[in-house]
């Protein structure tokens, strides 16, 4: 997980996950990765996730905080 997503509550996290989700799509890696730290790798396991569970933002929250 990006250390700067771990101030965020379980809901937040998944929230700030989608935003560079929708980031990434707009400006492209380079940029997405200067802003929030996050390559192309990262972006594409939370956009299959997302998917696999049908758009569901909840797919999103990373497994360290489920716990």
């Amino acid at each position: 997980m990006l250390s700067s997503l771990r101030r965020f509550s379980k809901s937040e996290v998944a929230q700030q996950r989608m935003k560079i989700i929708k980031f990434h799509e707009q400006y492209g890696e380079k940029v997405t990765k200067e802003a929030f730290g996050a390559d192309r790798k990262v972006i594409n396991r939370w956009q299959q996730r997302l998917k696999s569970s049908g758009g569901r933002l909840a797919s999103l929250v990373p497994y360290i905080i489920l716990k």
